[in-house]
């Protein structure tokens, strides 16, 4: 592969840009958890009746943005990769993603469930209205794609032996730890999916369900920040 140029920094930058935004439970601490963590989703907070809606509504927006032009900044330098086909897939999975999550902050829920009895009900009942429903299927596919992304270069990274005086390369570690991350993310995302729907008939999440959802955003805002590198690491295994 050819050396970095200041396109492939710059996205590197905006790659970070995009997981700092996207890290919900940082702006969370900064407004001062003003729903409860270990019920609500995260995405309650960019509820229409909420007053904490335009900023994570711009969040989700940023993050979307943010993504997708640094996508589009590296895709030359990608696509001619030794794992063209590989990285092509997942940056486009990863696209996905960042566009479907722009339409989330475009079509919110209608109130937060967690904290308003009346919406949780209203929410089990399927009758919020078109705009919540539609959220729900942005969400739910906009994290599909993501995962999708990640189990697609996670399954790329073949194991590496070590080097000559025994120690491990710093590419095995980067590898082993997608790996592993990748796991936990996708072990945490159908636990969450799971608790989605136990709590489906009550409109909300199951106690602790909040908790286990936002260790799945911390998660999903690592790869996003680490996709570049990852992605060099693929393209050099191959190469």
């Amino acid at each position: 592969m050819r050396a970095p140029t200041t396109t492939d920094t710059i996205a590197r930058i905006l790659f970070v840009c995009a997981a700092v935004a996207y890290s919900g439970v940082v702006w969370e601490a900064l407004a001062g958890y003003p729903l409860d963590p270990s019920r609500a989703y995260l995405s309650e907070l960019a509820a229409e009746n909420q007053p904490t809606s335009p900023i994570f509504r711009g969040l989700d927006a940023l993050t979307g943005v943010l993504v997708l032009v640094a996508v589009a900044l590296t895709r030359a330098r990608w696509a001619s990769a030794a794992a063209s086909a590989t990285v092509r897939w997942s940056a486009m999975l990863l696209g996905a993603f960042a566009a479907l999550t722009v339409a989330d902050s475009l079509v919110p829920l209608a109130c937060a469930g967690s904290a308003d009895a009346t919406c949780a009900a209203a929410d089990a009942a399927g009758t919020l209205g078109f705009a919540h429903q539609v959220h729900a299927v942005t969400s739910s596919s906009a994290l599909a794609a993501a995962t999708a992304s990640a189990v697609l270069l996670a399954l790329a990274t073949g194991a590496r032996g070590t080097t000559d005086d025994g120690a491990l390369p710093a590419r095995s570690v980067l590898r082993a730890g997608l790996r592993i991350g990748v796991v936990v993310f996708v072990t945490t995302t159908i636990g969450v999916s799971l608790l989605a729907v136990i709590g489906a008939s009550t409109g909300t999440l199951p106690d602790g369900g909040g908790y286990l959802q936002r260790a799945q955003v911390v998660l999903l805002s690592f790869y996003i920040g680490a996709f570049p590198a990852v992605v060099g690491t693929v393209a050099r295994g191959r190469g």
